[in-house]
């Protein structure tokens, strides 16, 4: 009813100031978030385009809707839907907040709130200003949201800076540099130079492929923390990347893990993370409130969230649920870190059942008639006791994924190569298959079966009873430091690259290069020719030098290798050979030995010298105490 003179556009904006002195424009109170005095300024705002103005690092949104008024629920929707059209790359949290939820008619239920949270991603609370309810709550999730935007912030601002090399190469997905960083000792869970370990960098970066390696090479990382004690799941939870989260509680992410200010995982702003990190909570609560033979009495709540899905993951399982039998409608079962020792034959009744996961479980055997789950896509067995799979596994046709890390198998039956046409993921990781050449298991990281051709080849001449030729050997370059073994490998890949291409090269000459010291082990390969047009492919691995890595050496010595250990010509340092000798003798015994002699080229080294030497190498370390020494 505001009367005014002058044009339309003064009018509107004479309305726009008296309707702005009816309610405060901003508002400042005093706040205490775990014991911490803080400030908040509440600002009112009217519209997408203020909220882009007023919006700065450390700010959130609240968008409002009033219960009694069907209108503000459309008015919210198209609010919202203009805000992420228009929105700058700095992502604010947001949340609903349905007020008025105390008036005796309301406009607007809890089904259309819900509904417009799923549609958006966005969280959501029904609250109401004149009796309180909930308004606690919804500040202190806006004020932690906030929180976890400012962290995801500063990793997007410093994450450039990590020099860690394992991090480093997870940050640039080098699946190569990360397999050599592993080679030396580098661990998932040590903290980089930023204080984020590779593990929860792989997490915020969204890198599936590469979070399921490093849980390959070490699944307890999965719990570790890191900066504020953040989890990996609260990494990728509060980041948003639901196919590492759902990767993560297949591998035995723990829900309850709080970070530093004491804030579970399910606190992000992300609504569907929320909802389902939420239920599992839920339902760890309830469990934790009565004894595992009650367990049934879950079985209503276990399905609420999702009827077809059913999560009794952390509740100390010993067998199953009998109830769980009658849920026919069920696509995924999880008993994941359970205690289950058996798969009983009762589930073969779950006829939709797609998904199997029982990571972290006491499980013995998988039975014959397993394959009677011939619907299964996805079945997890990983850390548990199984030392062998029937072969009738092979007739599961439908299976993408299958996950069989971390067991006692010292053999895979032959028929898993009727599975190479329809897997996608195959994990065999920290089996002791010794049945097997060492040098064609799966390297890390190698998920795909079309990576392991190899393998699939030996285990098709194993079920024909066949012989199959392996033309692959693994090279170790060992000895004292700057003795030349990078030298030497570089010679020899120079020389067999210049042998196979003879024809279009008549001579070529190394360029000289200033010696660096190796960091670790340089991991190559190398085409060498072979009779017959064929080529033996060697593993070549340089081992640094340096004394500070020698412990951890030792634990890639392995048998069915060649060693070649290099020693300088023109020093006398026999102890170093003899160290290398008995190394490989208690790691690798009965693997050829070569004992390579650098620097033949040097003028000190004539005949006379060099007859003189070896015989003093011999009586030194006395080679002929160990088979296979040239």
């Amino acid at each position: 009813s505001y009367e005014s003179d002058g044009s339309p556009v003064e009018r509107l904006n004479k309305i726009r100031e008296k309707l702005m002195q009816t309610k405060p424009t901003s508002k400042t109170i005093k706040y205490k978030l775990n014991n911490e005095p803080i400030t908040i300024i509440f600002k009112y705002l009217r519209g997408f385009t203020e909220v882009q103005d007023a919006c700065q690092l450390g700010s959130g949104i609240l968008f409002f809707l009033d219960m009694s008024d069907r209108k503000s629920f459309s008015e919210a929707r198209s609010n919202v839907a203009e805000y992420e059209k228009h929105r700058v790359e700095q992502n604010f949290p947001v949340l609903f907040v349905a007020n008025k939820c105390d008036t005796e008619v309301p406009q607007i239920s809890k089904d259309n709130i819900c509904e417009l949270s799923v549609v958006t991603n966005k969280p959501y609370y029904i609250a109401s200003a004149k009796q309180g309810k909930q308004v606690k709550e919804t500040i202190e999730d806006l004020l932690a949201q906030i929180h976890n935007t400012k962290a995801c912030t500063v990793w997007n601002s410093t994450k450039g800076l990590i020099k860690s090399k394992l991090s480093h190469a997870v940050l640039n997905r080098n699946i190569h540099k990360v397999r050599e960083a592993i080679a030396i000792g580098k661990s998932p869970a040590t903290p980089s130079n930023i204080g984020w370990p590779a593990i929860h960098v792989a997490c915020w970066e969204g890198s599936i492929d590469y979070v399921r390696t490093l849980i390959q090479y070490d699944p307890a990382c999965v719990n570790m923390r890191g900066r504020g004690q953040w989890t990996p799941l609260h990494c990728a939870a509060r980041a948003g990347n639901s196919v590492v989260v759902e990767f993560l509680l297949q591998t035995g992410a723990d829900v309850m893990v709080t970070d530093v200010y004491g804030l579970l995982a399910s606190c992000t702003s992300n609504f569907r993370i929320r909802e389902r990190l939420q239920h599992l909570e839920e339902m760890r609560k309830e469990c934790e409130k009565q004894p595992p033979a009650e367990l049934d009495n879950l079985l209503e709540l276990a399905t609420q969230h999702n009827s077809r899905r059913l999560h009794f993951s952390f509740m100390n399982l010993r067998d199953f649920s009998t109830s769980i039998f009658q849920q026919v409608q069920l696509v995924e079962l999880w008993l994941v870190s359970d205690s289950i020792s058996c798969i009983p034959e009762e589930l073969k009744l779950l006829t939709n059942l797609r998904a199997l996961y029982l990571f972290g479980n006491i499980i013995e055997y998988v039975p014959e008639w397993f394959s009677e789950l011939s619907h299964l896509t996805q079945l997890d067995l990983r850390c548990n006791r199984i030392s062998a799979i029937n072969s009738s596994i092979g007739q599961m046709k439908q299976l993408k994924a299958l996950y069989l890390g971390y067991n006692r198998l010292t053999c895979l039956p032959a028929q898993i190569i009727d599975l190479m046409d329809t897997l996608e993921v195959l994990d065999i990781q920290g089996n002791p298959l010794g049945t097997i050449p060492s040098n064609i298991l799966p390297k890390l990281g190698d998920f795909a079966p079309s990576s392991n051709s190899q393998l699939f080849s030996y285990l098709k001449h194993i079920s024909s009873g066949g012989e199959v030729e392996y033309n692959r050997v693994k090279v170790m370059f060992v000895g004292d430091g700057n003795v030349g073994k990078t030298t030497l490998l570089n010679s020899f890949q120079e020389h067999t690259r210049i042998q196979s291409r003879r024809h279009s090269f008549a001579k070529k000459f190394l360029p000289h290069q200033d010696t660096i010291a190796t960091d670790g082990i340089d991991i190559r390969e190398i085409s060498v020719p072979f009779q017959d047009g064929k080529e033996i492919l060697w593993d070549c691995w340089d081992y640094a030098g340096q004394e500070i890595y020698y412990s951890t050496h030792q634990f890639f010595l392995s048998p069915r290798s060649v060693y070649l250990i290099c020693f300088n010509l023109l020093e006398n340092n026999h102890s170093k050979v003899e160290y290398w000798l008995n190394s490989i003798h208690s790691r690798a015994r009965g693997s050829p030995i070569f004992l390579v002699g650098t620097h033949l080229d040097d003028k000190q080294v004539t005949e006379e010298y060099l007859q003189e030497y070896m015989s003093k190498l011999c009586n030194t370390v006395k080679p002929e105490r160990f088979k296979s020494v040239f």
